[in-house]
């Protein structure tokens, strides 16, 4: 991963991790810290960090959030738009190169499997059993998290 984060920094300037970020923003205008925070397993000021570099590079702009002025809601420019697709055919390049020894259906059903696992992370199902494993007790559907109260920041 290291290699490949080096040539992502030499072809499109941003970090691996800074790409998905990118990413995330970029498939959920108006997604907020919190949100992000949520979704992405790194530490808030890491998250803050990165949101700041993307900021200052015209890559991401933030608007306040109609409903509090303490949150804002974050959004890809043109910039970021075109970052994106010069960091997807770089993915692209070494998917294939990461994929080469296998053969086209296994490729299939390894695609496949990472959308069933997915799938399975992403639901709450998993989430109420991450808790149990973890004894934390799980919030109710609907029920707010500390970290939703808090105003988003960088």
């Amino acid at each position: 991963i290291a290699a490949n984060d080096g040539l992502f920094v030499r072809e499109t300037g941003l970090t691996i991790l800074e790409v998905r970020l990118l990413r995330m923003i970029d498939d959920d205008p108006g997604t907020s810290f919190v949100e992000i925070s949520q979704r992405i397993a790194v530490e808030r000021t890491k998250i803050s960090r990165m949101l700041q570099r993307l900021l200052s590079m015209e890559l991401i702009r933030r608007e306040n959030a109609r409903n509090d002025a303490r949150k804002f809601r974050l959004f890809t420019t043109e910039l970021g738009q075109m970052a994106r697709a010069r960091s997807e055919v770089l993915s692209d390049r070494l998917e294939a190169l990461l994929l080469a020894p296998l053969p086209t259906d296994e490729v299939a059903q390894l695609n496949a499997s990472l959308a069933r696992i997915l799938e399975w992370v992403s639901s709450p199902e998993y989430a109420r059993r991450i808790a149990e494993v973890a004894g934390i007790p799980s919030p109710a559907p609907g029920d707010e998290t500390p970290a939703d109260r808090d105003a988003d920041a960088p």
